[in-house]
């Protein structure tokens, strides 16, 4: 996490405050992170398919237990 600080001349001075730990206690900083479900999303979406949100569907999807 990083706060932005504002100078007398306008510049500014960007330092981090904190680390973004996991409950594993790893920092993802630099690395990310690798998700709980992987969404398949094609590169070339068919015909009609190209308004779906194929990240949202398999959101619901996982939720509602399927």
């Amino acid at each position: 996490m990083q706060e932005v600080i504002n100078l007398q001349d306008s510049s500014s001075l960007k330092i981090t405050i904190a680390k973004w730990i996991t409950p594993k206690g790893e920092e993802i900083n630099g690395k990310g992170l690798e998700p709980d479900v992987k969404v398949e999303v094609p590169a070339e979406p068919k015909e009609g398919e190209k308004e779906k949100d194929f990240i949202l569907e398999k959101g619901i999807e996982v939720l509602r237990g399927r």
